[in-house]
């Protein structure tokens, strides 16, 4: 359009009818996420991050939640070791939470806004 072409206004059609394209494009994505991201999977993998549900046995404790916590990493795109790493030392020390479970943890509570222990 060359420089100083009117531009129309949008009639009410135009208007209705970019509303619902809008509404369909947002429903879109939202359906999209919740296929990748189920929140019954989700929350089930995030649930090893609570605290209250590790083992109380020491040995036990060192090696739950591993398998959970790896495909956590893997679908959120985050480096797997890392997270592994962070998670070992976290169950050591609640305290720490490294880089790599802090940002998968953000993601868990962006996702699931119901989960009931605070990750």
């Amino acid at each position: 359009m060359p420089k100083g072409t009117p531009v129309p206004e949008p009639t009410e059609k135009q208007m209705s009818d970019f509303g619902t394209l809008c509404k369909r494009f947002y429903q879109s994505l939202a359906d999209n996420a919740s296929t990748r991201f189920s929140e019954a999977g989700l929350l089930a993998m995030a649930k090893v991050l609570c605290p209250s549900v590790w083992p109380d046995d020491e040995t036990d404790k060192m090696l739950y939640g591993d398998k959970e916590l790896a495909s956590l990493a893997k679908l959120l795109g985050l480096n797997v070791p890392a997270a592994l790493g962070d998670f070992r030392d976290h169950k050591i020390n609640t305290e720490r939470v490294g880089k790599t479970l802090r940002k998968l943890k953000q993601a868990v509570e962006l996702f699931s806004s119901c989960c009931t222990c605070r990750v």
